[in-house]
């Protein structure tokens, strides 16, 4: 089984296989979080700092997990532009 994050109609897609076995990616750094997504860093932040998207922390690193990828792709993101 192959984890799938789907942004739009793009399927991008995570794993690592060790011999004959697949190892599924479970979080991403915010550099591979904002290129599943399809956004700049500097949005992927921005959306860290308002809590639109939430992460885990390991020691100093920063991490979002693939199931909150997942949520935040499958959102409504509108916003009422004045």
């Amino acid at each position: 089984m192959v984890e799938d994050i789907c942004v739009g109609s793009e399927v991008s897609t995570h794993s690592m296989r060790v011999g004959s076995s697949q190892i599924l990616k479970l979080r991403y750094t915010r550099e591979e979080a904002a290129e599943a997504l399809g956004l700049s860093l500097r949005t992927l932040d921005y959306r860290i700092e308002t809590q639109d998207l939430a992460t885990k922390r390991d020691g100093r690193r920063v991490f979002i997990t693939a199931s909150e990828l997942r949520r935040y792709a499958n959102r409504d993101h509108t916003r009422r532009v004045q």
